[in-house]
């Protein structure tokens, strides 16, 4: 049997755990995710073939595709920790 941890706040999946001790965190609810280099990669066999050439395609910063009057009207609503 699995079991999910959830944000209380928001219900944002952070957790995974199957058998065993290990759990897996997503690696997005971390506050510095710097510090966890992911190790392994589960699912691959649902992963869709353009996947694997992501680290192919040209690369666009936030602040180069957006005027700041775009980027302005955006709001973060992440719960504060």
């Amino acid at each position: 049997m699995a079991s999910r941890g959830f944000c209380n706040a928001c219900g944002t999946p952070l957790t995974y755990k199957f058998e065993g001790d290990e759990i897996a965190v997503t690696i997005g609810s971390l506050d510095n995710p710097l510090i966890a280099a992911p190790t392994v990669q589960y699912g691959v066999e649902s992963a869709v073939a353009w996947c694997a050439t992501l680290g192919t395609l040209p690369r666009i910063k936030t602040d180069d595709d957006m005027s700041r009057e775009l980027m302005a009207r955006f709001a973060s609503h992440q719960h504060p920790d």
